[in-house]
């Protein structure tokens, strides 16, 4: 996604499919720091205020899950 089309509207989410045994996606919003978790489930949950830089630890993590457990699940506020 173009980082500028995100700019202009801030509904657009970037978001990236994931390689996990219980992640399937994940999305961020930069402009409202809005994170979006989808699961193989077909679950998705929102998080609040959760800053650009856990975004890209989370994208680049060697675990999606774990970091999900240990740096997202009970830190960040849950829509």
């Amino acid at each position: 996604m173009n980082p500028e089309t995100e700019e202009k509207n801030p509904g657009i989410f970037k978001r990236t499919s994931v390689n996990s045994s219980t992640l399937r996606s994940i999305g961020y919003n930069t402009e409202r720091k809005l994170l979006e978790v989808e699961f193989l489930t077909g679950d998705t949950y929102s998080y609040n205020d959760v800053p650009s830089d856990v975004y890209l630890r989370f994208i680049a993590a060697e675990s999606y899950t774990t970091f999900f457990n240990d740096c997202i699940r009970n830190k960040y506020k849950k829509n």
